[in-house]
């Protein structure tokens, strides 16, 4: 039964675009149009499960112990709708929250971290003023694939207490709870008698942008069941597809992302059993589609074998969008590249002609103007770069290599700006310490990371770079006591062209792109970078690459 309901969360957390959600704050944002359509979603999702009384999403906060208010179902409730009792008096239980309120959830544990990993619920029924209930959550991932916020539905205990013991004979309640799949035909002909969740789990089906499936995690991805929206997403049907038929979901998987799609599988099972990727399709027609792919790997203790269950869902059209747009920025930056090219060796002919004028204003301005076709020259190279990662052009170059001697070239090459600045850089980094990456892309990485801690960093001030490794792999840590981000951004940060307020006062010039790279890149070499920061105080950015990724 919990499976069932951890499904109703993660289907439901597709219906929310990450963005949106990112775009409401305040009470003053209840009246836009997207907000609206989060409630009337929210009320949707409410009607369609059964005993559900309340939906809702939350938004992560730097306090692991405090979350966010976005919105809930009743959120745009008229005061006679609010006023449950009639007494004309809206009581504090009686009252809704507003975006921006501060939730504590530290007696909610699943709400801390796990529900911003994977779909979870609640071990045990939990009790507010509003009742006893028990709860399912399930992530709701922005466009770079950062949880930024958690779809929450609690269901009424009572009821589900009474469906839960009452309705079901002990050997039938052993033998649902040991067969846990949310997903397998036969959930239907074990609940058949409860009509209100056959018609909702078809409707559920029936509704989800793609195919929802259960399979087993071997060679073929051999299905066991598959809904509906298979015919609609590859042109099988889906007694075609079910114990290989007529051929097997991997033959579908174009043979280049077939690695892909079986390193995702491999390290949901050594890790928290997860996944999330892209990938693409050949349709029965002979169509390449791009889907996204959501599930989660985990031992049947029926067969023992290791099952996947998840959905699929149509992102073909924007795959296109991204990749019209990949193409115009590098044609553009292409075209934009070779006059300015041509401009910045003129500027620096120009200023070697006059390198012994005394015209201290001319020199100046010369140089300013070398300085700022350099720097947009840079930002199209980024540009270029970031464009051949997105396509999935850019290959890696494994080899062992020493990050100590990566860290020093790059202080090396900042030393001006440190000794100007007066900055204090510790650096600790044993010799040996290695790892099994691409030597240019990890040293493009910390170079970012090092830049921006010494350009927002103030005057005489302190960073420290960290390279620990232990049984779990290594971590590169950059830490400085310069500006910091200020906490309403900080959920954007890893965003193309994103720059925080304070960040113009200290570096005019930025245009928002190398964060954005250098975090793309440590997920191109297996890694992943955080961080953490307080405006005033500072920032500490880290990169974790696991153990398999390093040299043993």
């Amino acid at each position: 039964l919990k499976n069932i309901l951890e499904t109703y969360a993660a289907i439901a957390s597709q219906q929310f675009n990450a963005e949106e959600i990112n775009r409401i704050h305040t009470r003053n944002d209840m009246t836009r149009a997207l907000f609206i359509s989060m409630v009337d979603k929210l009320k949707k999702i409410r009607r369609d499960i059964p005993n559900a009384k309340f939906t809702y999403i939350f938004r992560k906060t730097d306090d692991p112990n405090i979350l966010e208010f976005v919105a809930d179902a009743d959120s745009l409730n008229t005061f006679e709708e609010l006023d449950e009792n009639n007494d004309g008096i809206l009581s504090e239980y009686e009252e809704g929250s507003y975006p921006g309120d501060l939730y504590d959830i530290s007696e909610i544990p699943k709400l801390k971290e796990a529900a911003f990993i994977s779909p979870v619920s609640d071990e045990e029924f939990t009790q507010d003023q509003w009742g006893i209930f028990i709860s399912s959550y399930a992530p709701i991932y922005d466009s770079n694939g950062i949880a930024i916020a958690v779809i929450g539905i609690d269901i009424e205990a009572k009821d589900f207490s009474r469906i839960r013991f009452s309705s079901f004979p002990p050997a039938f309640l052993i033998s649902f709870i040991a067969l846990g799949t949310i997903l397998a035909t036969y959930i239907f002909l074990l609940i058949q008698k409860r009509g209100e969740y056959r018609n909702l789990l078809t409707s559920l089906m029936h509704n989800v942008p793609g195919m929802v499936f259960r399979c087993r995690a071997d060679t073929y991805l051999t299905m066991e069941f598959i809904s509906e929206g298979s015919k609609i997403l590859s042109g099988f049907e889906p007694e075609e597809l079910l114990y290989n038929k007529s051929t097997s979901f991997s033959a579908l998987i174009e043979q280049e992302d077939r690695d892909l799609v079986r390193k995702a599988i491999d390290e949901a099972m050594e890790k928290n059993g997860s996944f999330q990727l892209s990938f693409r399709l050949r349709t029965k027609q002979g169509i390449e589609k791009w889907v996204a792919a959501y599930g989660r790997v985990r031992m049947s203790s029926t067969t023992h074998m290791m099952i996947i269950e998840g959905f699929l869902t149509d992102v073909t059209e924007q795959k296109n969008i991204e990749e019209t747009k990949s193409q115009f920025l590098a044609a553009a930056s292409h075209k934009l590249r070779t006059p300015l090219t041509g401009v910045r060796w003129s500027l620096e002919m120009l200023e070697q002609s006059i390198k012994d004028s005394k015209d201290e204003l001319q020199t100046q301005l010369i140089r300013n103007a070398v300085d700022a076709t350099q720097h947009s020259t840079d930002m199209l190279d980024t540009m270029l770069r970031i464009t051949t990662l997105e396509s999935g052009r850019m290959k890696p170059d494994l080899t062992s290599v020493l990050i100590n001697p990566i860290i020093t070239e790059i202080l090396d090459k900042h030393s001006a700006l440190v000794d100007r600045k007066k900055q204090k850089i510790e650096i600790e980094c044993e010799q040996k310490t290695n790892c099994v990456t691409d030597a240019k892309l990890l040293s493009e990485i910390l170079s970012t990371l090092i830049h921006n801690s010494i350009v927002y960093t103030k005057d005489e001030g302190e960073i420290s770079i960290k390279c620990t490794e232990d049984e779990n792999g290594i971590k590169i840590s950059v830490h400085d006591n310069g500006c910091g981000i200020p906490k309403h951004e900080q959920f954007q940060v890893f965003r193309k062209f994103f720059r925080a307020e304070n960040a113009t006062i200290h570096h005019p010039d930025g245009a928002g792109l190398n964060l954005y790279f250098a975090y793309a890149l440590a997920e191109l070499l297996g890694g992943k970078m955080s961080f953490t920061s307080t405006e005033g105080l500072g920032s500490k950015f880290v990169v974790n690459f696991s153990k398999k990724d390093k040299k043993a």
